[in-house]
């Protein structure tokens, strides 16, 4: 199977898929399926831009809203999860996973589904300690702190997804805590200096998919979030890190205090205002700042060292740049679990280096981890690997290669990558559905010892309801035990329309004021409520009083896996007024109906 990997995608899709059907014709061979690792921004109209946690100046409507309005199709299979710039209302209509648009799958705020015979599972969100354990509370239109907790990682997501039991690759936005110190730190220092502080006291990236990691072993882990390119060899026999980065996990490293970069323009370092003040530096230990620096994007990665000096380490002398640079040659991408021998001295200078690695191949007992940049030229943020099944049953990952055959390829022939349904995270879904909280109080979770028989419970009704609907139907009659038994997401869920697109009126407005376009309200999504009906699950996203027209519910299939209530009758629609070039709201059609917030 031929997969790509892109970073941070920032609404780039066109350049995106440009560059993939780029090396298609190259490599003269389709690739299977592209996964994205967060900050999608799928953003459908206008009035998504308020859920949209960047400042106002930043808010721009983005290419994704032509895939989901028809205008364009995504030509090849997307995976994506969500990172922490995101229309965070919309993808919380999909909390459980489904189409975004047409071709391009969300895994939900946790997921996991079979692309093949790869097992695919993703983490959304990034870390921050006090909302981690608390519930999905978060109710629209968001307020200010709302906006930014929305894509907080909770406990309930990451304590299903430990539940899983064997993976191929894991997606997240977040890096897994300490898994700078299993790769070439000092190169990566030398890109981001502004990292060894965060290095030094063990608290870049996130602790619980730290554990995650360590649960479930998978043989590839792609992130984003960082904006710079970096890999590492986790090993699960217990081996320690680089020896020759001990110094500097151990804090030993003498630091400087750094100063801004005044030619630097960077839309990666948003802080999260309700994080602000929380710890206090002392006034002289203050780095100087740039009053031409623009911050907007990293509001997420320094909760506990807001104030704080930025520290780097003396050998460190120059910075990789980050959006609206000029492009700067990368560090070379080494082989994977390079042993510390191999590591060039971060004083050493940069030379250019290819967007792919030499070699990813996963050995038995490690993970590789790869980071990607963000979507502009001076970043490595997008690379392609052959991805094959070894004799154990892991996988194994080399960089792609060019087809012997050299053959023209033609979008017609582009054959459908097969996605299913994860038949062990849908048990994991259906038997800890109770725990689900939509308050801020998240009740406590049973140990996983005590949720194995509710596991195992949940599993054998779903071969008992689910599996008979696939098992007949659209691909026919199936023979064999359940566990053969395929279930194509397609059964159940369809891509709709929701929220509308945008009026023709609006795109021609060059300065379009979002004052005057109230927030989107929630929507119940169809194939939420799909889903929800396959496992047998009372319907609590953007549930409410007004339930979403039955014409819209019928594009998605819902099979009489339960016994299913008579849904109510559509309210009548009013006359809707003509598209108003400042709001969105007056284009929605007859068969998309805004939910209350509950």
């Amino acid at each position: 199977m031929r997969v790509a990997v892109e970073g941070c995608s920032h609404g780039e899709l066109d350049l995106i898929y440009e560059r993939v059907l780029a090396r298609e014709r190259e490599d003269g061979a389709f690739f299977d399926v592209l996964l994205l690792c967060g900050d999608f921004q799928a953003i459908r109209n206008h009035a998504d831009l308020h859920s949209l946690a960047v400042p106002d100046k930043y808010r721009q409507l983005g290419q994704f809203w032509k895939y989901y309005a028809g205008v364009k199709q995504a030509p090849l299979l997307t995976i994506v999860i969500g990172g922490n710039h995101e229309a965070s209302n919309y993808m919380y209509e999909l909390y459980y996973g489904g189409w975004l648009a047409p071709n391009i799958y969300f895994l939900g705020e946790a997921g996991c589904v079979e692309v093949g015979d790869l097992v695919i599972a993703g983490a959304s969100g990034i870390f921050k300690k006090f909302d981690y354990y608390r519930g999905r509370y978060e109710r629209q239109p968001y307020d200010k702190s709302g906006l930014r907790s929305i894509y907080h990682t909770r406990v309930y997501d990451i304590a299903r997804l430990k539940l899983l039991p064997q993976v191929d690759i894991v997606m997240s936005h977040d890096w897994p805590n300490t898994i700078e110190l299993h790769g070439n730190t000092n190169a990566l220092l030398k890109r981001k200096p502004f990292f060894a502080e965060e290095i030094n006291t063990s608290t870049l990236g996130s602790p619980p998919l730290l554990e995650l990691l360590k649960i479930l072993k998978p043989a590839f882990w792609c992130a984003a979030h960082l904006h710079v390119r970096f890999d590492a060899k986790y090993r699960h026999d217990g081996a320690a890190p680089n020896a020759a980065l001990a110094s500097l996990a151990s804090g030993s490293a003498q630091p400087q205090v750094a100063t801004a970069d005044p030619n630097q323009i960077d839309i990666d370092d948003f802080d999260d205002d309700d994080d602000a003040g929380m710890s206090a530096a002392p006034a002289a230990t203050k780095p100087a700042s740039d009053p031409n620096q623009i911050d907007i994007d990293d509001d997420d990665d320094d909760e506990d060292v807001d104030g704080e000096p930025i520290v780097m380490p003396s050998s460190a002398t120059s910075v990789v740049k980050d959006f609206g640079d000029k492009e700067e040659p990368l560090v070379p991408a080494p082989e994977s679990g390079s042993s510390a021998a191999d590591v060039p001295d971060a004083s050493q200078d940069a030379s250019p280096a290819k967007a792919e690695p030499s070699d990813v191949s996963t050995q038995s007992g490690a993970t590789t981890f790869l980071a990607l940049g963000k979507c502009i030229k001076s970043q490595t943020y997008l690379e392609f690997f052959n991805v094959e099944r070894g004799p154990s049953g892991r996988i194994v990952l080399r960089p792609s290669n060019r087809n012997v055959l050299r053959q023209r390829l033609k979008p017609s022939n582009r054959p459908q990558t097969p996605l299913y349904f994860h038949r062990p995270w849908l048990a994991i879904v259906r038997a800890l559905h109770p725990w689900l909280s939509l308050e801020m109080h998240q009740p406590p979770l049973p140990s996983a010892s005590d949720l194995a028989p509710k596991i195992r419970e949940a599993s054998a009704w779903i071969d008992a309801n689910v599996v008979p609907a696939f098992s007949k139907g659209e691909g026919g009659e199936k023979e064999g035990k359940a566990e053969s038994v395929l279930l194509p997401v397609t059964r159940v869920q369809r891509f709709a329309l929701t929220a509308p697109p945008p009026p023709p009126e609006s795109l021609r407005i060059v300065k379009l004021d979002l004052r005057r376009i109230p927030p989107s309200p929630p929507y119940l999504n169809p194939q939420t409520a799909a889903f929800c009906n396959m496992l047998g699950l009372d319907l609590r996203i953007n549930s409410g009083p007004l339930k979403c027209p039955a014409q819209l519910l019928s594009t998605s299939f819902l099979p009489q896996f339960v016994e299913t209530p008579t849904p109510p009758p559509a309210p009548v629609p009013t006359q809707a007024p003509g598209p108003n070039p400042n709001t969105d709201q007056g284009a929605q059609s007859s068969t998309s109906g805004p939910v209350p917030s509950a």
